[in-house]
């Protein structure tokens, strides 16, 4: 009984061991701090949220699209309390105010809002809600807009970038609301747009635009020249964010249900001494991670995710559900590496982490066998007959146990040893159906669908 007892615990423990180990690539560090909802127009809800920015303090302000208001949630991201108690009414109008956009000036310490239905824009003191004026009208010219969407503020010196979606461009101005320039047009080129949404700008100078119906990410100087296209296929690109500390692009995509995090690096020539030539970017073709549409709870799962924001001072990335009018704040240090399944490094992996079970188990099966020899002597209807002497070799075995008829396993080793045998060839034989198969399939996933394959590293200059 004593050795059972023991036996049973081993097997308990290897069970566990199995058990762990598959869970280790599960256990990751937080990256959701905290979410809400809502569907009311009560303080703490909100209805069809389009876009977020985050103050240095980490307040969030946010479109309450639907709502027709600017609401503000003032929170601590290390001790956050229920929303509806750190909750209020920024700007609220009637019900052809349409914020889709919003940016923060910190140097002013302005809010910038988009009105897509009043296609126009209003600069507004955050510490006199209502002292806010509205410049833009419907229209194609200068300081004319045909349903503007989101907006960027330039951290350098407090420029707008506003992009005028159906006139196909951006429109620049200076802090004040003064209009300094506009740059696309409609097409597929590069530098041109059909229905641009989204954008965001880098302090080295570099402007990332969702060109959301061209299915595109283009990245542009400030002056509007482009310079590359970030490769990745997306659906519907709808908002970009750079967290710049970090040298990353968010990108989120309302189709594809989720939100990519692209790396890149700034780097300036220093083998002259011109220090004005322009920096160079280099984004990654791999992303560092995707998250929203294959989290493992359905609760954090997007569904029609529009808008995102970044914030260095208080480690947030905020991302606005439209439809499921949610709100999401997350971690922004968190990184989960993002690995293809047909990785070599996952083959490899997989590989030490059979063979160490293999020699586990084999291990175990030595150590019993020496131990409790009463549970694995041959239990037969016969004496152990061996008309020959064992066959030589490591595979002199196999042919050896090809010849036996099963009657005669079953009358000197029992009827376990021929279950054991037949279950040995036939794992042998899914073995070489597996190896077979993986040799012509290696090169599909090796590789990979060829059509719009991007160079290792794509690169360009500012101009």
């Amino acid at each position: 009984n004593k050795p059972m007892n023991q036996t049973n615990a081993l097997l308990l423990f290897l069970v566990f061991f199995v058990y762990v180990l598959s869970q280790v690539q599960a256990a990751e560090p937080q990256r959701l701090i905290k979410d809400w909802s809502g569907t009311t127009n009560r303080n703490g809800n909100f209805l069809s949220p389009t876009d977020a920015a985050i103050d240095s303090d980490g307040t969030i302000y946010l479109t309450d699209t639907g709502n027709h208001r600017i609401i503000v949630i003032d929170w601590d991201p290390l001790n956050s309390t229920k929303i509806k108690a750190n909750v209020t009414v920024f700007l609220s109008r009637n019900n052809t105010f349409s914020p889709t956009g919003i940016a923060i000036n910190q140097q002013l310490h302005e809010l910038v809002i988009v009105d897509t239905e009043s296609h126009n824009f209003l600069i507004c003191s955050i510490s006199a809600q209502d002292n806010c004026r509205s410049i833009g009208r419907f229209g194609y010219g200068n300081y004319s807009f045909n349903y503007p969407q989101r907006v960027a503020i330039n951290p350098a010196n407090g420029d707008i970038y506003i992009t005028d979606s159906y006139n196909q461009r951006v429109q620049v101005f200076s802090s004040d609301g003064s209009f300094k320039l506009s740059f696309g047009t409609i097409g597929t080129s590069n530098g041109e747009f059909n229905f641009p949404t989204g954008l965001d700008i880098e302090p080295n100078g570099f402007l990332a635009v969702a060109d959301t119906k061209n299915k595109r990410v283009q990245i542009l100087n400030l002056s509007g020249l482009w310079i590359l296209n970030i490769p990745r296929d997306f659906e519907s690109p709808i908002d970009v964010a750079f967290d710049s500390v970090n040298q990353r692009l968010l990108i989120v995509d309302s189709v594809q249900q989720s939100v990519t995090m692209m790396s890149y690096n700034i780097t300036q020539d220093t083998s002259t001494r011109d220090i004005s030539q322009s920096p160079t970017i280099l984004f990654s073709d791999i992303p560092l991670d995707i998250f929203g549409k294959y989290e493992k709870q359905t609760s954090t799962a997007f569904d029609t995710p529009y808008g995102i924001a970044t914030q260095y001072q208080s480690n947030l990335t905020i991302v606005v559900d439209k439809v499921k009018n949610k709100l999401w704040a997350y971690n922004s240090s968190y990184i989960r590496v993002y690995e293809d399944t047909s990785n070599a490094k996952n083959f490899i992996i997989a590989l030490i982490t059979n063979v160490l079970l293999f020699v586990i188990f084999l291990a175990g099966f030595l150590l019993f066998r020496k131990r409790w020899k009463i549970y694995y002597e041959p239990r037969a209807l016969e004496d152990v007959d061996f008309p020959r002497s064992p066959p030589s070799g490591i595979w002199g075995w196999i042919p050896a146990s090809l010849d036996w008829k099963p009657e005669r396993y079953i009358k000197t080793h029992g009827y376990d040893m021929l279950v054991y045998i037949r279950f040995l060839f036939m794992c042998m034989k899914l073995v070489a159906c597996f190896c077979i198969f993986g040799i012509i399939l290696l090169p599909v996933n090796g590789v990979g669908p060829q059509k719009n394959l991007p160079p290792n590293e794509t690169t360009r200059t500012t101009g």
